[in-house]
């Protein structure tokens, strides 16, 4: 499950990935897929490995747009346990944990697509979180008992500018053998 989107403003103040402390802590297989895969950090935007509770998200953000921009799209890639799951599986699993965390979300598409040379499902939904309207997509993939949750998030006004760039960070990612 991966609903990580990150709010801030030129304080940086507190992030929404700090809400994900039960949510992991209920989920002990998460980061098991850690250095597993690699990923390009799109121009201007900046990279943080954080650690949650013990498990290591990678969180690409974009820039501040200036002092009155208080939301930071941004691309999260989480790694978990998938042990004899298939894709469609581990799907299943995110999706009931998406159920029962966002009372609010709307499923708006699911397609088949391929990331690199891995089979994936990409899910968009809209939701809302902490007053804020958004829309992500998260990519999923599942390769070696290891499942790999991509998620790009952005408000719903801004998604459709911020698609062309989620897009190209998303077929950077490559799995190491």
């Amino acid at each position: 499950m991966n609903f990580l989107a990150c709010k801030s403003n030129a304080k940086k103040e507190k992030s929404a990935f700090s809400d994900m402390k039960g949510f992991i802590e209920d989920h002990p297989g998460l980061q098991k897929g850690n250095n597993t895969y690699t990923i390009s950090t799109p121009d201007g935007w900046e990279r943080n490995d954080t650690v949650i509770s013990g498990v290591k998200i990678a969180r690409i953000e974009s820039p501040l747009e200036g002092p009155a921009d208080n939301f930071r799209e941004n691309i999260a890639i989480v790694t978990e346990d998938a042990k004899n799951l298939d894709l469609q599986d581990y799907i299943d699993a995110n999706r009931k944990t998406m159920d029962k965390q966002m009372p609010n979300i709307k499923f708006l598409a699911e397609d088949k697509i391929t990331i690199g040379a891995e089979p994936a499902i990409a899910t968009s939904i809209s939701f809302r979180y902490s007053g804020y309207d958004l829309r992500n997509t998260e990519y999923f993939l599942v390769k070696n008992d290891i499942g790999y949750v991509i998620t790009c998030t952005a408000t719903s006004a801004t998604f459709n500018t911020y698609q062309p760039t989620f897009i190209k960070c998303v077929n950077s990612f490559s799995i190491k053998n």
